[in-house]
């Protein structure tokens, strides 16, 4: 999802210009919204306020195209010890092959990894992973020691770079999970004790229906009146 800004005859858009509190105030409130994935509600929760951010700037030129796109749909993931439960997040598609899990699921014990070094001298074929979130590919080094499954836990500071190096471009079949932080300290005194869990949920394709916002400024600069500046940005 895209927002389209046509200025035209170019005009000093400063008085437009966010200080160090409305930016604050900006990422703040994009960060508390869920997931901003197209298909997700924080799409639409995002859309709304630039939507109402763009017309308390008193900009009336604002139009929507709306396009249809495929997007993988997290229908819901869950790590099971007894009768208890813990939600997980499907981690990006390795190209176009999701985490979904077969229809019974899988069972295994969980081994704590850490960052991937504690993985030399385990047992790691045949069981489900932990490993820090910010542990960068070493996920895909438990997979080539024979791991069923993967679940990265929350990590402080972890960024951008570290999610690039979780998937691949090749549909290859390696389920791997996402834990918060209060999931993921139950999941590391779990493993501790060696247990063994039931891992279960799918994640599918689905094609959604999403929206670019598009707003034109024209400006009055009398010698630049036959210019105009496109530019492109994500809504957050």
């Amino acid at each position: 999802m895209l927002l389209f800004v046509l200025a035209l005859f170019i005009t000093p858009l400063v008085a437009g210009a966010q200080g160090e509190e409305d930016l604050r105030r900006t990422v703040e409130t994009l960060a508390t919204t869920s997931s901003r994935v197209s298909g997700y509600p924080g799409t639409e929760q995002a859309r709304s306020w630039l939507l109402a951010e763009l017309a308390g700037m008193g900009l009336n030129q604002i139009y929507r195209h709306a396009f249809p796109v495929s997007v993988p749909i997290d229908e819901g993931f869950e790590l099971e010890y007894g009768a208890e439960s813990l939600k997980l997040f499907g981690v990006w598609p390795n190209l176009v092959r999701t985490s979904s899990l077969p229809a019974g699921g899988v069972e295994a014990p969980l081994v704590d990894g850490g960052d991937g070094r504690l993985l030399e001298g385990q047992q790691v074929a045949g069981r489900i992973v932990l490993l820090d979130y910010d542990s960068g590919s070493a996920c895909f080094d438990a997979f080539h020691l024979g791991a069923v499954a993967v679940v990265l836990l929350e990590s402080v500071g972890a960024h951008r770079k570290e999610a690039e190096q979780k998937f691949l471009d090749v549909p290859a079949d390696l389920p791997r999970f996402y834990a918060r932080s209060r999931e993921a300290i139950r999941l590391r005194a779990l493993a501790a004790e060696g247990a063994e869990v039931r891992l279960s949920g799918r994640m599918v394709w689905r094609e959604v229906q999403e929206q670019n916002i598009v707003v034109v400024i024209e400006g009055a600069d009398p010698v630049l009146q036959k210019e105009a500046v496109f530019l492109a940005a994500h809504y957050d």
